[in-house]
């Protein structure tokens, strides 16, 4: 049962902080905005499926792949649909080369033991082009006592490790709690340092956490619950 601690199901644990199951539902908003009706997409690390699920909405193709049994078996019963394939599996095992359009792997990375080896097969499973969606805890704000998290990754760390794997960085966004856990651009790749880049996404905010953003953008990212990554496989 410990494995299964960390996985939630934000669709039908209704009794969940709110913002803890927006938190999740978010990152797969992002996703299912982006990708195109002809996707095939892997969800690496699926849980109990609901991402899997949103995902197949939209894209003609889903794969939910998780190492925990008992959650591939509940997201077979809850989630199942003609599109969707559930399969037990490790990230850092888990091999189709080329298959797939776009990836997502959210709250992953960190549990891993060999982080660099999970994102080179997650760039392997990429058709050329392919997009990879990932979120990770803020390394400055995570909480280094969490007994799941092998590592905690910071903006710039996690950013060059991407690079290192074949993936160019194309947008980076926050997580943040003072803004009610909605995600907000970081950066573009043409502008890596993600100066400005913030204004044009922060017209639903409050005031203070509006003017936080566009005033004190360092502060504003470090002090994110999590960082999200959308990278293109080169």
């Amino acid at each position: 049962m410990a494995e299964i601690l960390e996985r939630i199901d934000p669709l039908k644990q209704l009794g969940l902080v709110p913002l803890c199951r927006l938190e999740h539902l978010k990152r797969y908003s992002l996703a299912y905005d982006k990708i195109n009706p002809v996707c095939n997409v892997l969800d690496i690390a699926c849980g109990f499926g609901y991402g899997s699920g949103i995902l197949a909405k939209k894209a003609s193709r889903v794969v939910g792949v998780d190492l925990s049994e008992e959650a591939i078996n509940y997201a077979v019963k809850t989630y199942g649909l003609p599109n969707i394939e559930f399969i037990v599996s490790d990230i850092e095992e888990f091999s189709c080369p080329g298959e797939f359009d776009a990836v997502t792997c959210f709250e992953t990375i960190e549990h891993v033991r060999r982080p660099e080896k999970a994102l080179k097969k997650l760039h392997e499973n990429l058709k050329p082009s392919g997009i990879l969606y990932l979120s990770v805890p803020n390394g400055v704000y995570d909480n280094k006592a969490n007994n799941f998290h092998i590592h905690q990754f910071e903006r710039e760390e996690l950013k060059s490790l991407l690079e290192k794997c074949g993936f160019n960085v194309e947008m980076e966004y926050c997580q943040h709690p003072f803004a009610g856990i909605v995600l907000k651009m970081l950066s573009r790749g043409d502008n890596p340092r993600g100066d400005g880049n913030t204004k044009s996404v922060l017209h639903n905010l409050p005031l203070i956490p509006e003017l936080s953003a566009r005033l004190y953008p360092k502060h504003f990212a470090d002090t994110a619950l999590g960082i999200y990554y959308i990278a293109r496989a080169l």
